[in-house]
Order: C-alpha cells, then structure tokens, then sequence
C-alpha cells in the first residue's frame, strides 16, 4: 500500500504470514493493529489503523507481541503505577545524593577553619 509523505511514496507492504504466525497473534491480541514491511527503512511495522505508527522491529518475532502486550491500553494503569513507583525511587536516591553532598560539604568547612585539623584540598562536585 503506498504512502505519501513529503512528495515521496513509501510503500508498506503487507505482512499476512510468518513462520511463528506472528500476525495473526498480533490480530487476536488487538483487531485494528497490523504488520507491515517498510520497503524505505528496511524494518517491520507495528501499525494501527487510527493511531498510526505503533513501532519499528529489525523482524517480526515475539518482541513485538512483548511490545504490543506492554503498550495496551488495558494495562495503563499498571503501567502509570510502575512509572511512578520508579520515579519516587529516583527522586529518593536524588534527594539522598543532596543530602550527601551537603553533608561532605559541612564537614570540609568544619575542617577548614578549625584550628587543630589539617587543611583539606578543595573536592569539586
């Protein structure tokens, strides 16, 4: 099926058949989502009928039934869910990097002007 874009035809042609039935795997977990080969990239498409591009594959195997079971829109929330879990994780590990820093700095003043302890080299962060 050709495709216009940007005065050039891009012919996607249709992937009915594999050796792993991977289309047809593809259709049962989600109807409107289809396999092409993309004759200008030299890949694999997962496409959808109204959202378009879902993703580009090297060759059609089971990541891109992986792929297709990760993105659906029936496991968003747990998907949202896993995405906030590890952006609290990250935000704590940040806020433990600050805290060690600010730390490592007080006690570089602390030695700096005290008297009776030598003198530390500047540490650079």
């Amino acid at each position: 099926m050709p495709l216009f874009y940007k005065w050039r035809v891009i012919m996607l042609e249709l992937v009915r058949e594999s050796p792993t039935n991977i289309p047809q795997r593809v259709k049962e977990l989600d109807p409107a989502v289809i396999v092409v080969y993309n004759d200008d990239r030299g890949m694999f498409e997962l496409h959808h009928y109204s959202d378009g591009l879902l993703g580009r594959f090297e060759k059609v195997d089971a990541q891109m039934i992986t792929f297709l079971n990760k993105t659906q829109k029936k496991f968003a929330k747990q998907i949202i869910s896993e995405m906030k879990e590890h952006n609290a994780k990250l935000q704590d590990k940040n806020q433990w990097d600050d805290e060690l820093r600010y730390k490592s700095k007080e006690i570089i003043k602390f030695y700096d002007h005290h008297p009776s302890c030598d003198k530390i080299e500047e540490i650079r962060w």
